[in-house]
């Protein structure tokens, strides 16, 4: 019950609607995104949110651009191009002036343009005479699944009314077997039904509704031609065909649901929605900021744009949240999703909602609330952790334990902490465990730890012949 949109955008919120709609609850505000290409010299504006009118932000850009007052357009932008035609949702492009990166005029041209947008869906439904009624969406589709089931039913009803007298006809002639011709006598020569079924019943033992069924169809033209065999088969193929009705009838929701995928198959295009939830496969992380994408296909043509960039990130397949560490802290993706592209130095995919940002370097552990503003340092390692994590030690050794244990917490990570062996400090927390680690230039191994063992490799060792201990997860 999530509404669509004539154009092409992010509902950021889809989460948060959807749990709206089962909670009863459809006038939500859907937040919306519109739809950019970012490239290292350029913004190019594909889709803008319902409501937005592309030649007003041509409009407004251009005039800033070319105004005399310094402005944050004109100081970060040297032109803009509106190539949109009767093909295209929009194609704006706006040239950034050179030595500006894209990323650090990223959330305030987002902001000036107002690419993000809230709209508040407002119903209005009108009865049979025109008038206005209290309804929204969940009670038109309860009142059309109550109709629809009905229709459903008196058509199974019917269906199986007309099957039920012909079981009850083949019945009739199966029993009356080789005697066919003596039953028709009867039928003809009787002055009516009321003399004609008493006799049938009397000499062929049938039931009073075989032989009015029998009585009914006996003057039809072709009714004598089949045998025993075929009047056995087509009453067993008729039997079937009631248990199947029987069956919907006692599963009508089941028949309202398979009537729609079948319909959807044959017009695929309903369910192609413009307005579309934000279903992001993987990120690529750069110094600053971050661009989601959809597809590989997607990632292949960033990849083509940008050859910069810090790392590339595939999500989990599994339910996720996802952490976003800048230099105001960070900020977790819960009932509202990131952007698409947005400004940020990491994003970081796990799975426990953290407490705490660890910051580790070669000395010491520190470890302060969530929200604090983090600037690290070439060699510090930081981490988003709840109380209980599993720690590396410098000789290998994997340990579960709680962070108070091996490091008070402080109001900052510049602060003086506990010195430590520790190399790394992990957010998952398991009996069985697998580490990702690098031992060898170019190669990424896989070992399977526990709590209270000991890794094969040892980082004090890696970073003597490697320069670095290069740990990737665990």
């Amino acid at each position: 019950m999530v509404p669509d949109l004539p154009i092409r955008q992010y509902i950021r919120n889809y989460p948060q609607l959807v749990r709206s709609n089962q909670e009863g609850k459809t006038n939500a505000s859907m937040v919306l995104d519109g739809m950019l290409e970012i490239y290292p010299n350029k913004i190019v504006i594909k889709t803008l949110p319902h409501g937005v009118q592309p030649v007003n932000v041509e409009m407004n850009i251009g005039k800033a651009i070319i105004s005399n007052k310094p402005n944050f357009i004109n100081q970060h932008f040297s032109r803009v191009v509106n190539n949109s035609s009767e093909h295209t949702e929009c194609q704006i492009e706006v040239s950034i002036k050179q030595g500006v990166d894209v990323f650090s005029t990223l959330t305030q041209f987002r902001k000036y343009i107002g690419f993000e947008r809230k709209w508040t869906p407002s119903y209005t439904f009108v009865d049979r005479l025109g008038k206005v009624t209290s309804s929204n969406p969940l009670h038109v589709v309860q009142e059309w699944y109550l109709a629809r089931k009905r229709a459903i039913r008196a058509e199974l009803s019917s269906g199986q009314s007309t099957i039920v007298n012909k079981i009850r006809l083949l019945e009739a002639q199966i029993q009356i077997g080789d005697h066919r011709e003596e039953a028709i006598d009867i039928v003809f020569k009787s002055s009516g039904i009321e003399v004609a079924v008493p006799r049938l019943c009397d000499r062929f033992q049938l039931t009073k509704t075989q032989a009015y069924a029998f009585f009914d169809n006996a003057r039809v033209k072709d009714f004598l031609k089949d045998g025993h065999q075929t009047l056995v088969t087509k009453l067993k193929e008729l039997v079937d065909k009631l248990n199947q009705l029987q069956y919907k009838f006692r599963n009508t929701d089941d028949t309202i649901i398979e009537d729609g995928v079948e319909a959807l198959g044959k017009f695929p295009e309903l369910m192609e929605r413009l307005a579309v939830p934000s279903n992001f496969v993987g990120a690529l992380v750069f110094k600053k900021g971050v661009i989601q994408f959809e597809t590989f296909d997607e990632l292949l043509s960033l990849l083509d744009r940008f050859d910069d960039f810090e790392k590339l990130i595939i999500y989990p397949k599994v339910k996720r949240w996802k952490a976003l560490c800048d230099s105001t802290g960070w900020n977790i993706e819960n009932n509202m999703s990131f952007p698409k592209e947005f400004t940020g130095t990491d994003i970081v995919v796990q799975r426990k909602t953290p407490k705490f940002t660890c910051v580790l370097n070669p000395r010491t552990l520190i470890y302060h609330s969530p929200r604090m503003d983090i600037s690290l340092n070439e060699n510090e390692i930081v981490s988003y952790v709840g109380d209980e994590v599993t720690t590396v030690s410098s000789a290998g050794n994997i340990t579960r334990c709680y962070l108070k244990e091996v490091s008070p917490k402080r109001n900052t990570h510049k602060s003086s902490g506990v010195k430590t062996e520790l190399v790394y400090v992990s957010n998952s927390v398991a009996s069985d465990m697998v580490i990702a680690y690098c031992d060898t230039p170019n190669t990424i191994k896989l070992e399977r730890v526990g709590p209270g063992g000991r890794a094969k490799f040892t980082p004090a060792s890696m970073k003597k012949d490697l320069g670095a201990w290069i740990s990737i997860g665990l």
